[in-house]
């Protein structure tokens, strides 16, 4: 087809006219051919990839951050660590030990510490009695 665009690159267009190619130039760029071309592909998918991984585990501690009023009354009333509200809040969601490691990037043993403070710190001796009790908190005005 003519004045079909065929390529186009940084700085310019190859377009075919009358059955020959033109090259259109705005500026001149150093053109990369095969393997270093390959090389700069996989680069830029390799910073894509982390940028999204970046932006996707920014997403999810700002959504840690946010904290619930529960996890707030907790923090102030109980004098619970920010994390351990937050724990708090995955044991309200039935969520076992491994799983709350899993969703915080900590390990087990670590969600087992802070459960045994947290109901060292509400009193309480089992997740049943921890979900009662904030079950009353949440009905408190």
């Amino acid at each position: 087809m003519e004045g079909e665009i065929v390529a186009a690159f940084f700085g310019g267009v190859v377009r075919t006219e009358g059955g020959e190619s033109e090259r259109y130039v705005r500026f001149e760029v150093p053109l990369a051919e095969g393997k270093k071309l390959m090389q700069i592909a996989n680069l830029a998918a390799s910073i894509f990839e982390m940028t999204e991984s970046i932006t996707d585990l920014k997403a999810s501690q700002e959504q840690e951050e946010r904290e619930s009023p529960l996890e707030a009354q907790l923090m102030l009333q109980y004098r619970l660590s920010r994390r351990e509200a937050v724990v708090v809040s995955h044991i309200l969601e039935g969520e076992s030990n491994k799983v709350i490691a899993q969703e915080l990037y900590i390990s087990e043993k670590t969600v087992k510490t802070h459960v045994s403070n947290i109901f060292r710190k509400l009193q309480v001796k089992d997740r049943v009695q921890l979900v009662l009790l904030c079950r009353d908190l949440r009905k408190e005005p």
